[in-house]
């Protein structure tokens, strides 16, 4: 019959399978997914199987376990199985005969029960639940009826309460000493105020509380003052994962390949993300260009040429009107005065000398009208840029900031150390050799999150390394045009935080089928509004003071000051051509 269905079965004399050695190993140690175990417990040597299954931890979600019992004696098997270490993922059905089978003579009915415990080492009760009622003849089985509510529910829904035991939470608190009494740390924890101090700790820790009351179940709590030691031992991880001191981790950790070993997430829970923050140096030379920029190095020729042009045009105007049309001049400009008016009128500094004729006027008023409309689209284009937006650094990467000359410091976490010391990157290890190494006191570099920022704001060009949890205090102490002024450099690629487990845990499914319920009713949106600023905005608005420095024009005085040097130079140059044309003469 069951070759019918594809299912391979085999029967072995449990009375001589105990003898075996190797029998565990061939039979139950397998890679495959499930696999079904019918035992009958009248057999001689049945209660020493189970015993030696129990002893190997083989009542899991591997296996499901079908025991028979002919002598319907559910108070010996109670007593049997109460110290077994059944789980809550424990597949396992008692199976008796009801006592309708002795009026029976063709069909027999079984009373078939659900047996699990939610953890003894946790404190759970062995749980025997009647479940339902099946006839069976000798070719098929037909169910009589339901003897509980137990069918209405998955498996795992029906034991999703765990209000009879006690799991064991730990939590990282770097900002507190870990010997303070419990519920001064609990309150610590679950306070609302200065979301930058230990604040993925402490997030993490108040949405395991939200899952403490739904579980319905007590918590035990480790305290610990570091994530790990090395990347899978000590502090929290290690104590979840390769110690197996705790169960559930309520601080969210970045998920690696050797962490796979020994835990296992559950859900994202959370962002973790490290930037540098510095407000843009006041320097000359980072706008240099703003007063060539508002046209292309094309069009100033042609407006050089057409200039030219226009005063070439103008001295043969004034020759016209002096020596043909005999209009009375005070005298007739040079090529090279013409040339100057076309300047200074592109200049909106007028001209001394107006044409006289009707041609000649009609083409100074081309002129200025020419030169006002690119006189006002050229200030319009340079106000705009310097009073728009803020002035950015180029420094974009960690690698630009280690080559930079900016002084650099850091929030003082313990992850930023591990980070610095064993990351293999170049650009960190040069980050760590010029910005930390390099300073006759390395300890500098770690001042708390609070001074950092403040720094920030009042010493442009002073660069601070801290976690997007403390984006509160920026947006506390900084202007709106102050946070629009700042840079933020990445201090390590942005992943995902995960709620951790054992990577055994039999309460796997339960807790992610809360943790998702959370996320579905909106009560984790709302504390990571709280505790979580992924980003600063910048609102900058039309009534905001932009404060434009005179660095800016810096390169103007370079020109001015240029041009009077050429000036100086041609002034001596006429001073000796005419020195030489008297002594020629």
């Amino acid at each position: 019959m069951t070759s019918n269905y594809g299912i391979y079965m085999q029967n072995i004399n449990a009375n001589y399978a105990i003898a075996d050695h190797d029998f565990i190993k061939r039979y139950f140690q397998h890679q495959r997914s499930s696999m079904g175990v019918f035992i009958d417990f009248n057999c001689w040597q049945s209660g020493a199987l189970l015993n030696k299954a129990n002893d190997l931890k083989l009542f899991d979600h591997h296996y499901r376990w079908l025991i028979y019992d002919e002598m319907s004696n559910i108070m010996k098997f109670k007593i049997f199985v109460s110290n077994f270490n059944l789980f809550i993922n424990t597949d396992l059905t008692y199976a008796m005969l009801s006592d309708e089978h002795i009026n029976s003579s063709k069909n027999s009915t079984f009373l078939l029960y659900d047996v699990y415990n939610k953890g003894q080492k946790w404190g759970g009760r062995l749980n025997m639940t009647a479940d339902h009622a099946v006839t069976c003849s000798h070719t098929n089985c037909h169910l009589q009826k339901y003897l509980s509510t137990l069918h209405q529910r998955s498996k795992s829904g029906n034991r999703e309460r765990l209000s009879d035991i006690t799991l064991t939470v730990c939590t990282v608190v770097t900002r507190k000493p870990i010997n303070l009494p419990e519920e001064v740390l609990i309150g610590y924890l679950m306070s609302q105020n200065n979301t930058h101090i230990d604040g993925l700790p402490r997030f993490g820790f108040q949405v395991l509380m939200v899952l403490k009351d739904i579980l319905g179940s007590n918590f035990s709590y480790q305290f610990k003052e570091t994530w790990s030691v090395t990347e899978t031992t000590g502090g929290c991880i290690g104590a979840v994962g390769y110690e197996h001191s705790a169960d559930l981790l309520s601080t969210p950790f970045l998920f690696t390949e050797k962490r796979s070993l020994y835990s296992r997430p559950i859900l994202r829970n959370g962002h973790f993300r490290s930037i540098c923050i510095f407000r843009t140096p006041r320097k000359a030379d980072l706008k240099t260009g703003v007063f060539m920029e508002p046209f292309s190095v094309a069009v100033w020729i042609l407006f050089a040429i057409i200039l030219g042009l226009i005063g070439v045009l103008l001295r043969f105007i004034f020759l016209v009107e002096h020596n043909k049309m005999k209009i009375s001049l005070t005298y007739v400009p040079s090529l090279l005065t013409t040339c100057l008016m076309s300047f200074s009128t592109a200049c909106v500094q007028s001209s001394q000398l107006i044409p006289s004729s009707f041609g000649g006027r009609l083409t100074f008023i081309c002129l200025s009208l020419l030169t006002f409309i690119m006189y006002n689209y050229y200030t319009s284009i340079v106000v705009s840029t310097l009073l728009g937006a803020p002035v950015k650094s180029d420094i974009k990467t960690i690698g630009q900031l280690a080559d930079s000359n900016l002084e650099v410091a850091m929030e003082p976490l313990p992850y930023n150390a591990a980070y610095l010391n064993f990351s293999k990157l170049p650009e960190i290890k040069r980050f760590v050799k010029r910005k930390i190494e390099s300073k006759s006191n390395p300890g500098s570099v770690w001042i708390p999150a609070e001074e950092g920022i403040l720094r920030v704001r009042d010493e442009p060009g002073f660069v601070y390394i801290f976690e997007a949890f403390s984006f509160g205090l920026v947006e506390r102490y900084y202007d709106a045009h102050e946070i629009c002024d700042l840079n933020e450099v990445l201090f390590r690629p942005p992943a995902d935080l995960h709620t951790h487990v054992n990577r055994n845990s039999t309460f796997i499914e339960i807790l992610r089928w809360r943790l998702v319920r959370i996320f579905e009713t909106g009560i984790y949106s709302k504390f990571h509004r709280h505790w979580i600023n992924s980003r600063l905005n910048c609102y900058l608005g039309n009534n905001a003071l932009v404060q434009v420095g005179l660095e800016y024009t810096a390169p103007l005085f370079a020109m001015l000051f240029c041009s009077y040097i050429l000036v100086l130079i041609v002034i001596l140059l006429e001073i000796l051509w005419k020195h030489f044309e008297r002594r020629a003469t």
